[in-house]
């Protein structure tokens, strides 16, 4: 109830919706075709195309990252398989899932918060598609978020 809470809070604040599923077992065979499935079923940020999906299969012990279009220069590949591999699998691997889920989620809201706030003042300016600046103009990442993957990533590995 607490990281219900917490996306609750995130979404009313800035307007991103980030969704947590876990499924016992996968009804197709990959997780990134299930996965995309599922957000677009769920039109999860399907306004503005800044939402986030962390999807959990247990019997498959794979999990993945699935972000909206909006927020992939934020929250890229790489970061999602960092998250995946170094904050949430540790975690799962000591049978602690709502300890993993929970951190990684922070990982992703600490990302999103500064990306998010800009999308919601431009939204709330009601400025015009065509006349918005590029995205690396309107990102402002948190340094410290960076600092802490200093060393080059692993291949990915979803699984734990």
């Amino acid at each position: 109830e607490a990281l219900e809470q917490k996306l609750a809070r995130f979404q009313q604040r800035t307007g991103t919706e980030i969704a947590v599923l876990i499924v016992p077992k996968l009804p197709l065979r990959s997780i990134e075709r299930f996965s995309r499935k599922v957000a677009q079923t769920w039109q999860i940020g399907h306004d503005t195309g800044d939402g986030v999906l962390l999807s959990v299969a247990l019997a498959e012990r794979q999990m993945r990252i699935e972000v909206g279009r909006e927020l992939e220069q934020v929250l890229t590949d790489p970061t999602c398989d960092r998250i995946l591999a170094e904050t949430i699998k540790p975690h799962f691997k000591r049978q602690e899932f709502f300890t993993g889920i929970d951190l990684g989620v922070d990982q992703m809201l600490t990302f999103i918060a500064p990306e998010a706030a800009v999308q919601q003042r431009l939204r709330q300016q009601s400025t015009p598609p065509h006349k918005m600046p590029p995205h690396s103009a309107r990102t402002r990442l948190d340094p410290a978020a960076w600092a802490r993957w200093p060393t080059p990533l692993p291949p990915p590995r979803h699984r734990w």
